[in-house]
């Protein structure tokens, strides 16, 4: 079958009217995107590209020059946009059987339909002003450039922008067009992403994916069957609830929710905790590492019991004490409740803040080169919960990378996308785990008793910008092939 390509420059993305508009004159022309690959660098790449192109078309150094400035003024633009210098490349083909000169005509139209709609719906050019050092990007409408103009005079560079062209590979079959963008740097294995996510880079950003949700068979509030009816209220599409050191059985039989547990593991001589996903709970070494994390958490209740004794003169009566171990799932937030139950706090919260968060954790965790083997054997995998700590405590990227680089191979991925991380700190994750070629997981930690703000599906504590948005959608298909066995067409 024979393919066309879609470049959408980075200012393509300011309108979404220009993505409906192209996907209304794809199927009045009997076309579809069947792949799409994010460009990271835009500029870069197309200008070595521009430049091959230049060079072929242009043997002398000073025609060459000439057009390369005019080149290199438009990529200078890109470079001070909002869009955060991001492309991509779709792929057209026909759903019917037609000639190489039919398809190359029908694309060719909708590009020159394309870019009229565009030219016609903006009010405003890009300016691009240079004074000595000093480069300005400016938006004006036609009254406003006459006024720059007049201002600015012979430093003012223009860029009309387009937002999309046709690349002049003609025609070509998919194989070709692979290696060729290959070789130009646009795609690797990281840069694929389905092309009925496209909408989501534009307004109203909302994530479909949540792998770090905790429900009240550990330390949350909501029961399952509530977690189940919210995640569908808020169209998450994937979700693992992840309690600890606890997997209930019952949850998987919903097809909303992936097999999760989070673990507590010993990485670095620090406390670690990790997702596991996908295991067999079936699998004796799953049943081993239940049985360990188990009698870890009954040795640290016993030293809470003591420190709580010894330094607070705080004590309870045996049956108390078992009926918690008795629970098989209990967590500090159990004995929290104890202590309100013999008036020693007023709630919850005042006996965690108090008392049981100043305690000291003590080494009752399973080494991680253990944990990951049994997770391994179990037919699962293991991603690194929040890397740079929760809202408790935090480390800088920096400082994790320091001490935890030579870890990370021991992993199968990082939680990338984490309710309280920056945009910045969830580029710099995101890098990080391509370097490794890890996998990036998306999660809030919802638990509904903390007394900060949770929202299920919250993935960043700022608005998500654009270049994360093509990160999570990265992810988002990375982790749709591993977890629920999604191909592309």
């Amino acid at each position: 079958m024979l393919s066309g390509t879609f470049i959408l420059k980075p200012d393509f993305f300011e309108n979404i009217l220009y993505l409906d508009h192209m996907l209304q004159l794809l199927s009045q022309n009997n076309c579809t995107i069947s792949q799409c690959y994010v460009i990271k660098e835009y500029n870069n790449i197309n200008l070595k590209y521009r430049t091959l192109d230049l060079k072929k078309r242009f043997k002398k150094q000073d025609e060459f020059d000439k057009n390369f400035s005019r080149t290199q003024i438009a990529y200078d633009a890109y470079n001070l946009s909002k869009y955060d210098n991001i492309g991509i490349c779709a792929i057209v083909k026909s759903q019917h059987n037609i000639s190489q000169q039919e398809l190359y005509a029908k694309l060719q139209n909708i590009k020159n339909s394309l870019r009229d709609f565009i030219s016609k719906s903006r009010n405003f050019v890009y300016l691009l002003v240079r004074q000595k050092d000093n480069i300005q990007l400016l938006t004006a409408n036609e009254n406003e450039f006459e006024d720059l103009k007049k201002t600015y005079q012979k430093n003012i560079k223009l860029a009309f922008i387009n937002g999309i062209h046709l690349e002049d590979f003609k025609l070509f079959k998919s194989k070709f067009c692979y290696k060729t963008f290959k070789k130009l740097g646009i795609i690797n294995s990281h840069t694929t992403i389905d092309s009925n996510d496209l909408p989501l880079l534009f307004n109203n950003f909302n994530t479909e994916i949540d792998l770090h949700i905790h429900s009240n068979c550990s330390d949350g509030n909501l029961s399952i069957e509530e977690l189940d009816s919210k995640c569908k209220a808020l169209n998450i599409k994937m979700a693992a609830i992840c309690d600890h050191d606890t997997i209930n059985i019952n949850k998987l039989k919903d097809f909303n929710f992936i097999n999760g547990i989070e673990l507590n593991s010993n990485v670095n001589q620090k406390k670690c905790h990790l997702l596991c996903y996908n295991m067999d709970v079936t699998n004796k070494y799953f049943s081993k590492i239940l049985k360990i994390q188990h009698q870890n958490r009954i040795n640290q209740l016993h030293s809470r019991l003591k420190q709580l004794k010894e330094t607070y003169n705080i004590t309870f009566n045996e049956e108390d004490v078992s009926n918690i171990i008795a629970n098989e799932q209990f967590s500090r937030e159990h004995l929290a409740k104890l202590m309100v139950k013999y008036e020693y706090c007023d709630t919850v919260n005042s006996a965690l803040k108090t008392h049981l968060n100043k305690l000291k954790h003590g080494n009752f965790l399973i080494n991680v080169k253990k944990l990951v083997g049994l997770i391994h054997k179990s037919g699962g995998f293991i991603v690194w919960a929040h890397p740079l700590g929760n809202y408790k405590k935090r480390i800088s990227f920096e400082t994790f990378v320091k001490q935890n680089d030579k870890f990370l191979h021991l992993v199968d991925g990082i939680e990338c996308f984490y309710s309280d991380y920056t945009n910045e700190e969830i580029k710099e994750l995101f890098k990080l785990a391509q370097k490794h070629n890890l996998i990036c997981t998306c999660g809030s930690d919802y638990h509904g008793t903390r007394q900060i703000e949770e929202c299920l599906g919250k993935i960043c504590k700022e608005e998500i910008d654009f270049e994360n948005r093509c990160n999570y959608l990265i992810a988002k298909n990375k982790l749709s092939n591993i977890l629920l066995g999604y191909r592309n067409d």
